[in-house]
């Protein structure tokens, strides 16, 4: 089961394993410094990253969702929607409008 909660991967402790993550998962353009483009989320299972989402590029009001990935065994529970929906929410907060790349 997970039981980690969502909380801020920005710091320089989970930057490799954000990198990590994202290697694995390929969710688009993500290198080692990404994570400090902007706010990025992250769900843990005990200390291990299991899911993130974040922010990268500006333009105006338009702010972009970026990173969207799950570690493969823990897909389908609804991990990377909770965090897209709680950074979308904090963008509206702010008067902002989501914008999110797909491939």
């Amino acid at each position: 089961s997970t039981r980690g909660a969502d909380r801020a991967t920005t710091a320089a402790a989970h930057a490799q394993a954000a990198l990590d993550l994202a290697t694995l998962t390929r969710p688009g353009p993500f290198g080692p410094r990404t994570i400090q483009l902007g706010e990025y989320l992250g769900w843990f299972d005990g200390a291990r990253l299991v899911a993130m989402a974040g922010e990268r590029m500006c333009a105006g009001t338009l702010r972009e969702i970026s990173g969207v990935c799950t570690h493969p065994d823990f897909q389908g529970r609804g991990l990377a929607r909770r965090l897209m929906a709680k950074l979308i929410r904090r963008q509206m907060l702010r008067g902002e409008k989501a914008g999110c790349e797909t491939q």
